[in-house]
């Protein structure tokens, strides 16, 4: 039985060996994709809200308050896709203030962009480190809200949820601010709750 959300990348890269998650995929049930609607599923082995949730237990062990204010947004949002998506869309604007990328590839990645979008790029910049904290955690709740896509089915892959929570795990083990154990332990919690429920 493959892993599931960000654990898939975790055993497929060589994180985690697959036998640590024995207690966990034993309590999965067999997957089952549903329509979300238009061209959007659902797994009922593994919600993607379930995603959102894992992003959330990390983010929480780390401590500056535009990360809290981060998170504090992103619940606010209550699964709501379009407005996730503003609210990555500035996070990715404030990264790219951060890394110095021209304004003009910002505006060819986001071409929906607002005056306020674009306004961050010129403003004082966030720490790399922190603007990229707050974009994986805006894109893990954003991916979540959206759904699976056809092609992510097809080919097998959890979705960009699950990579978003991967990258926020990855700054966090290299901190030494979570156990990849603590990670394993809230997934089960999770499961063992059946919380959050599928958004379906």
């Amino acid at each position: 039985m493959h892993a599931p959300g960000p654990f898939f990348i975790l055993v497929r890269d060589g994180a985690v060996p697959i036998e640590r998650l024995a207690p966990l995929l034993q309590r999965l049930p067999p997957e089952q994709y549903v329509r979300r609607g238009g061209e959007t599923f659902d797994s009922r082995r593994w919600p993607l809200a379930r995603d959102a949730a894992l992003a959330r237990v990390v983010v929480q062990r780390f401590d500056e308050p535009e990360i809290g204010q981060a998170l504090a947004e992103a619940d606010a949002a209550a699964g709501d896709a379009e407005r996730l998506r503003r609210l990555l869309r500035r996070a990715a604007a404030r990264l790219d203030a951060a890394s110095g990328t021209e304004p003009s590839r910002f505006m060819q990645q986001w071409p929906d962009a607002t005056a306020d979008d674009l306004a961050v790029l010129s403003e004082p910049s966030w720490s790399w480190r922190v603007a990229a904290i707050v974009t994986n955690l805006y894109a893990a709740y954003h991916a979540a809200a959206q759904g699976l896509h056809a092609s992510h089915l097809e080919g097998g892959s959890p979705g960009t949820s699950a990579e978003a929570v991967v990258n926020l795990t990855c700054q966090a083990l290299i901190e030494g601010r979570i156990e990849l154990e603590e990670l394993i332990d809230a997934a089960m919690q999770l499961v063992v709750a059946d919380e959050p429920h599928s958004a379906v």
